[in-house]
């Protein structure tokens, strides 16, 4: 029994901030109505929960030990005076999507230069040689904008790299297969670390933020500068032509909205602030980007080499 409590409270320490405590032990009910409970699952008094949503007399919360996890149960079964300030914040900023987001973009071939142990650096594991740029990440902004509601233990295994330890995300099969198409490193986890850091504070649904940097990732590699990046390999460009093309691509005053990220003389990263409208197109995103500046203004693409 002890070791069963165990595993619960590891399983349910996902979003600390993002609690209620349990002070009775009630009904966990697959419905709002009440008039389902598979596997005639109860709370547990003392342990806490994740809050999912919320009705004026009842809570849907996560509960790991049951099928399906989701569950309402009555709000006189919790000690709501222990909800925690923090999360009343968080779940604020969860909820309002983020105005403005930097689309990070990374320059594969350079990125296994120097990271060559790496899963996702292996000539075995894919059959590409080159590919291009691949998604890092899509970061709302501004940058102090991260961890929202996440529990610090969660938030420490992300910053020590243990993403392999980090709580699986539960995408659907579509969206898995949309991530992995344009991010290797999923394969490391990366996945895991965008959401618990940035994910978190977008104001989407883990698959709405996955879907949507997917597509913009794509709508990128399928544009006019895209193709001249891919073409100039092993040769020096400037951050003067990518923003010309960039307007070429995407619309007037693009190329403003785009910087270069370098590092040893290579291209490493295109970097592009996008509004955080609803739209799917990047070029309606980028119109509503923020103006940035580029500390690399020329690099070299590199060439698959490693």
């Amino acid at each position: 029994m002890r070791i069963l409590i165990s595993v619960i409270l590891f399983l349910n320490i996902i979003y600390a901030d993002n609690f209620i405590i349990a002070n009775k032990s009630c009904k966990a009910s697959n419905n709002l109505k009440a008039t389902k409970n598979s596997g005639n699952i109860s709370v547990v008094p003392t342990q806490r929960y994740r809050v999912l949503d919320e009705k004026p007399n009842s809570v849907y919360i996560d509960v790991p030990y049951a099928s399906p996890r989701g569950r309402w149960v009555d709000k006189n079964c919790f000690d709501i005076d222990r909800i925690s300030a923090e999360y009343k914040k968080n779940i604020t900023v969860k909820n309002k999507t983020a105005s403005q987001f930097i689309l990070s973009l990374s320059w594969h071939d350079a990125f296994c230069e120097t990271h060559r142990n790496k899963k996702e650096c292996k000539r075995n594991i894919f059959d590409n040689k080159e590919h291009g740029f691949v998604l890092h990440g899509l970061w709302p902004q501004p940058k102090s904008r991260a961890y929202c509601g996440v529990d610090k233990k969660i938030v420490g295994m992300d910053r020590n790299k243990q993403w392999s330890r980090l709580p699986e995300l539960g995408l659907s099969q579509k969206t898995k297969q949309g991530l992995y198409d344009v991010m290797p490193a999923a394969i490391s986890g990366l996945e895991k670390h965008e959401w618990i850091k940035h994910g978190t504070c977008s104001g989407m649904s883990k698959n709405e933020y996955f879907t949507k940097s997917v597509n913009y990732t794509k709508q990128f590699n399928s544009s006019t500068l895209a193709i001249y990046i891919n073409a100039n390999r092993g040769k020096r460009i400037i951050l003067k032509d990518i923003r010309k093309l960039a307007d070429r691509s995407f619309g007037m005053q693009s190329g403003e909205r785009i910087e270069m990220v370098c590092s040893g003389g290579l291209i490493t990263e295109i970097r592009l602030s996008a509004g955080g409208d609803n739209s799917i197109s990047l070029v309606n995103a980028l119109k509503s980007g923020t103006k940035i500046k580029s500390s690399c203004h020329a690099g070299i693409i590199d060439k698959a080499g490693w």
